[in-house]
């Protein structure tokens, strides 16, 4: 059984057994394991210890309750399985900055979580076979040529099209390149630049291409891109995926642009818990073409790709 697995199976077990006393030491009793080593696999592959773990979910339980019953904030405290609520409405306000009345009163669901708490909430799924669902992956790639056309977001010098009229223009694009390799088109995020001294003149560069073999006849307002030999994190992306829209507020849930930044800013958050680290030189890519993912949904919207390495 691997590490991953074994988490996903204490998860459930606590997810199912909140309504009884569970610590560590019963819990790894359960799985004919020690104490200490269930301990140091939980938290290599969570990031957070199985008593955290029995606590989040704990508190989770509650706020549902105090949401969906009208039952007392002691009958509360003690259905969750807290022994005073001195500890409860401490417990409470750390994660969710509010006292449990308050939270009742505004009657508010689980939002802007904590970057932890974004995790906290992937590996509950995780142990809920929850789905669908991101689902990252490493790839190794050889240095590979890009074809497209560019334009410079920002700064003192923008280009008068912006991204919407790349893509509105995609297919011309994209019928313009020489020797393409696979399918469709890729977006490319790259050349951030921030003047520190001034504090201003942000800008980047967006490109939508296509990998090709060889460069050669590029329209007269193309531009290639070498793109160096790199691990990538791949990340399969539907739009319509719950998760993926409980990222952002309720508000931004219909926005793509909105809930792709999401994404990538998850994504740092799992390469982190995952030992990886963003390479030097930050570029990201969109594709289109890649079927990996969200198999019994049809296959992903889109895949979002960060240049990785291993964390030092």
């Amino acid at each position: 059984m691997s590490n991953i697995d074994l988490a996903r199976l204490v998860m459930g077990h606590i997810v199912k057994g909140l309504d009884n006393r569970m610590t560590v030491e019963t819990v790894a009793e359960r799985f004919y394991f020690s104490a200490s080593h269930l301990h140091r696999v939980f938290l290599h592959v969570t990031g957070m210890s199985v008593t955290d773990f029995i606590r989040v979910k704990r508190l989770d339980k509650a706020a549902d309750l105090l949401l969906d019953t009208e039952r007392s904030i002691l009958d509360i405290c003690l259905m969750s399985g807290f022994d005073t609520t001195q500890t409860f409405n401490r417990l409470f306000r750390e994660r969710y900055g509010q006292t449990p009345m308050m939270f009742r009163h505004r009657g508010q669901r689980r939002a802007g979580l904590s970057p932890q708490g974004v995790l906290e909430e992937y590996y509950y799924r995780m142990a809920k076979g929850a789905y669908p669902m991101l689902q990252p992956y490493i790839v190794e790639r050889d240095t590979f040529l890009l074809v497209g056309r560019r334009i410079t977001l920002g700064g003192s010098n923008p280009s008068k099209e912006d991204i919407g009229w790349l893509w509105q223009n995609s297919g011309k694009i994209h019928d313009e390149i020489n020797n393409k390799v696979g399918g469709g088109c890729i977006g490319v995020s790259l050349d951030f630049q921030y003047d520190l001294e001034r504090g201003k003149d942000a800008r980047h560069a967006y490109m939508v291409a296509a990998e090709v073999s060889k460069v050669e006849m590029m329209a007269f307002d193309h531009e290639s891109l070498a793109v160096p030999a790199s691990q990538w994190v791949y990340i399969p992306l539907r739009y319509d995926d719950p998760f993926v829209k409980e990222l952002v507020p309720e508000e931004h849930r219909d926005d793509f642009g909105h809930l792709t930044g999401a994404v990538f800013g998850w994504a740092r958050l799992w390469m982190k818990e995952n030992g990886y680290e963003e390479q030097g030189w930050p570029m990201y890519f969109e594709v289109y073409s890649l079927g990996k993912g969200y198999e019994n949904e049809g296959g992903p919207e889109a895949t979002l790709c960060m240049p990785v390495r291993k964390a030092m």
